[in-house]
């Protein structure tokens, strides 16, 4: 390829990542929400013992994903 032709896939790679970092930053922002409605609703509902575990196992998702957007930002 030439410089030019190497320069043109640069950039097409580098706008590519930067509409999915910005789709995961939707997404995180999104999830934050659901984990906080879930939160609120396993403070508020103390029957179901599966909410606290529920809200963990999102928090933790939540955290790696977070992570992972983390790394290609």
């Amino acid at each position: 390829q030439t410089t030019e032709g190497i320069y043109q896939s640069t950039l097409t790679w580098f706008h590519a990542l930067g509409e999915r970092i910005q789709i995961g930053e939707e997404v995180l922002a999104a999830a934050e929400a659901d984990l906080a409605d879930l939160a609120r609703q396993a403070q508020e509902n103390t029957t179901d013992p599966l909410l606290p575990q529920r809200v963990r196992d999102m928090q933790t998702a939540k955290d790696e994903f977070e992570r992972r957007l983390h790394d290609l930002r």
